[in-house]
């Protein structure tokens, strides 16, 4: 229990440090998940205050708050609903609900952002000629570094609603599988799903792909965003459910799980070319059930 409880509150210690909160992040759910679940909520309780605390002391009110928002509350309410032994499914919609609160900020402040783009992009030029200056970088080499560099900072702004929303679903559905893993050998008994290898995607997630797909052909500069980072999302689960499908076929053909392991970084590296190939195998599979499952079980065949 203490060590789940450290762990917990190490989020919160490194909250402000930028890629390592991400991870411990997620380890912080993991912990407050089976926390709660293997010990009740007053350990649980007193672990999400540590944590606040941790953060609060050291980095103040706002991390203070997103530690709240994206640690402690889907946590708490992910946690409760697998005490209730709830439909999996169900569990990360209640996990997903406390990102609500950010990202309805983001849009509402989306097109403020937008409009304080070219400012945003002529300081980063700056910054970057600074930079080309200090370490000598000049002519046609600086230049295409600053086209580069704009291109993707303009699309991450761009694109910033849709990249939240994939990274919430991510950190709250592999949060949860991480509990279901490693608290099955604390003794804490939470719902699991299907093993992955066995996902597959249902066929009325192509509704809001193709209303994506014509407001980014034909909305213009009103839709077109909405389409653009609502493809985000969509992109990336359907690349989840396509990596189901490769994790199908090599656990047929391999049988070594260090050759899968390498293969899955690889992946991770490449992800940027990977992931768009995975989301086509994924929207085939979800039309014609490449593996076949949907024929023995139809009615459990989705996630």
């Amino acid at each position: 229990m203490w060590l789940l409880t450290g762990l917990a509150v190490l989020s919160g210690l490194v909250s402000g440090i930028p890629l390592l909160n991400a991870i411990f992040f997620l380890i912080g759910l993991v912990s407050l998940i089976i926390l709660n679940v293997r010990y009740g909520y007053l350990p649980a309780v007193m672990g999400a205050v540590l944590v606040i605390v941790a953060s609060l002391f050291l980095y103040g009110p706002f991390l203070a708050i997103g530690c709240l928002l994206m640690v402690i509350a889907p946590a708490m309410f992910m946690s409760y609903q697998a005490r209730k032994i709830g439909e999996p499914s169900t569990i990360l919609v209640w996990g997903m609900v406390p990102y609500l609160i950010p990202l309805v900020a983001l849009i509402v402040f989306y097109p403020e952002i937008i409009a304080q783009m070219p400012a945003m992009l002529a300081e980063l030029n700056k910054q970057l000629t600074l930079s080309g200056a200090m370490f000598g970088v000049t002519g046609d080499n600086l230049t295409r570094a600053m086209v580069s560099a704009q291109t993707t900072f303009e699309w991450t702004i761009r694109l910033m609603p849709g990249i939240f929303a994939t990274m919430a679903a991510a950190t709250v559905l592999f949060g949860y599988l991480g509990a279901v893993g490693i608290g099955s050998r604390m003794g804490a008994v939470m719902p699991s799903f299907r093993p992955m290898y066995l996902w597959r995607a249902s066929e009325l997630w192509l509704l809001p792909l193709g209303l994506s797909l014509i407001m980014v052909l034909f909305g213009g500069q009103s839709f077109g965003p909405i389409g653009q980072n609502a493809l985000v999302f969509l992109v990336h689960l359907y690349a989840l459910y396509g990596f189901s499908v490769i994790e199908f076929y090599l656990r047929q053909s391999m049988s070594s799980v260090w050759l899968r392991v390498i293969l899955y970084l690889l992946v991770i590296v490449a992800a940027v070319v990977i992931i768009p190939m995975l989301a086509v195998i994924g929207l085939i599979d979800s039309r014609f059930d490449l593996r076949k499952i949907g024929e023995k079980e139809e009615s459990s065949s989705y996630m």
